[in-house]
């Protein structure tokens, strides 16, 4: 099966987001008009995501004042909600659809699906550090749910209130946690200790985690030993980063551990190949160093899988271009 560009090549999606419609006949549609047909869409795509890591590198510089920061960071995620929804169309006007095109759209937002609430977080201020790891392993195991179920059915579903709502919830909270009066308000402690923030954080969390588990239910996936494996792991890593105490380093490692077995959940589903199974040396090495207490082994297993997550990368990509048979080729 040949992967290269495919002008019959149709990607099927239900998008039922509630924001999309509303974004794209008053927003980007008129943003297409402008873009040259000669800008690839895959340019789109990867600019796009590069908005999203710029944001995460000014937050890490600290280089410049925190207003400023605040206009750069929602700069770079209105740039990347725009650039996700016209790439698609760009590739449709161009007539550039491709399983390639798929992939990177897809990859692209699985990268950074856990850089988005970091930078929200510490925006605000924010130190529930309990409450980010499940913010971002919640993320990862309805993702996996999400793009396994759209392995077993062929079509990619959406949510009515997904990754686009959830993205203007993070504009919206970034600047009402900035803003003096409100920012009181969302600090206050409500009920049983917990503030506005907490409340609300927690409540996307329990409700990503209620997704997931329909699904799971739904497709049966604990039938599958692969599948089943994933979440059990993800679920001990989450165990083990609550005990971490570094917010980025917990970024990291469940965005990459999430996204290496993603990836390759993508990769089956476009060559047709049989469903992965999950990353078990990165967590290995997570626990060894829980059991050596060692700084060393925490930077090793990040080493590693970001290591992987560029090789698988860099061998889809390479074999897109080449045409080969992805259902022939082992990656990892």
């Amino acid at each position: 099966m040949s992967l290269k560009k495919n002008k019959n090549y149709q990607y099927k999606k239900d998008d039922q987001s509630i924001l999309d419609p509303i974004i794209r006949k008053y927003l980007t549609s008129h943003i297409l008009k402008i873009i040259p047909l000669w800008v690839p869409a895959n340019f789109i795509t990867l600019f796009s995501a590069s908005c999203i890591f710029t944001g995460l590198i000014l937050l890490q510089l600290n280089v410049i004042p925190h207003h400023l920061l605040i206009i750069a960071e929602i700069v770079c995620i209105l740039t990347y909600i725009i650039g996700d929804l016209i790439d698609g169309e760009q590739s449709r006007r161009t007539n550039t659809s491709s399983s390639l095109g798929e992939f990177l759209d897809h990859y692209c937002d699985i990268i950074v699906t856990a850089c988005v609430p970091y930078i929200m977080f510490r925006l605000l201020g924010y130190e529930n550090y309990t409450f980010e790891i499940l913010i971002y392993s919640s993320f990862y195991s309805f993702i996996a749910a999400q793009f396994i179920e759209h392995y077993m059915g062929g079509v990619f579903v959406g949510e009515k209130l997904g990754s686009l709502e959830g993205l203007f919830l993070t504009i919206g909270l970034i600047i009402l946690g900035n803003i003096p009066i409100t920012k009181s308000i969302l600090n206050k402690e409500l009920i049983f200790s917990l503030s506005g923030l907490d409340i609300i954080f927690l409540s996307i969390a329990l409700s990503t985690y209620f997704e997931t588990i329909k699904r799971i239910f739904k497709y049966k996936f604990f039938k599958h030993l692969n599948i089943s494996l994933y979440f059990a792991l993800l679920l001990i890593a989450t165990y083990l980063l609550l005990h971490v105490n570094s917010t980025l380093y917990s970024m990291l490692f469940l965005s990459m551990f999430g996204t290496l077995f993603v990836g390759k959940v993508l990769l089956a589903k476009v060559s047709k190949d049989k469903l992965p199974y999950p990353d078990f040396v990165s967590l290995l090495i997570l626990c060894t160093a829980f059991v050596n207490n060692g700084y060393k082994f925490k930077t090793i297993a990040i080493a590693y899988l970001v290591a992987m997550t560029l090789k698988l990368t860099y061998l889809s990509i390479n074999n897109f271009f080449d045409g080969a048979d992805l259902g022939r080729k082992k990656f990892i």
